[in-house]
């Protein structure tokens, strides 16, 4: 079945690209000496999505979680790191919080757990305090601005949010960035472009 041959995917993924280092877990990037923080977050939105009443990932996702607090620069992760070492990129990547945001909030629903509530809130608070302007623009970083990504844009998550932080915020997030996808798409294809800015 389809569900059958996802997981065993993300059987081949986690043989593949997952590493612990004692309370430690990282996602192998394309150059697997290193780390992205982007990686940190889809690891950790794949362990909350595939645990069920028969295996759980709770482990797993608490190790990916323990590697970006432990590689976090004002509260959110310095977006490359060398395996389990030091910082070879430095600055948070809004793409990245947004997911491990977003995996927290779910993991606080999959595992019925508060502390990951109060991890999602807290992430969620500093992601909007410096990953995102006033209006609810998303910056690309909370060291980059004012380029845009049309692909950091996530309205299934900004929704999500809402149950976590100022809701009202996210709200305008939602309209301001969507938004900016219309405004940036492209007039034949309807595609937003890779990159741009606010003109």
């Amino acid at each position: 079945t389809a569900s059958t041959m996802l997981l065993n995917q993300f059987e081949t993924y986690l043989k593949d690209y997952y590493e612990e280092n004692g309370s430690q877990a990282r996602i192998k990037f394309d150059e697997k000496q290193y780390t992205v923080s982007e990686g940190i977050g889809y690891g950790m939105i794949l362990c909350v999505y595939f645990s069920s009443n028969t295996k759980s990932y709770q482990s797993q996702f608490d190790k990916l979680w323990s590697y970006y607090q432990a590689h976090s620069n004002n509260g959110v992760m310095d977006w490359k790191i060398s395996g389990f070492g030091g910082t070879v990129g430095s600055g948070g990547a809004t793409d990245a919080e947004e997911d491990v945001a977003f995996a927290l909030a779910m993991a606080y629903y999959q595992f019925g757990d508060n502390k990951y509530k109060t991890a999602a809130s807290t992430l969620i608070a500093k992601m909007r305090q410096s990953e995102f302007a006033s209006d609810g623009r998303h910056k690309v970083g909370n060291q980059w601005d004012p380029y845009l990504n049309p692909s950091y844009v996530s309205p299934a998550a900004y929704e999500i949010y809402k149950e976590f932080d100022d809701a009202s915020f996210w709200s305008k997030a939602i309209s301001t960035n969507y938004n900016i996808l219309l405004k940036n798409r492209n007039s034949s294809t309807g595609i937003p472009s890779g990159w741009a800015d606010m003109n």
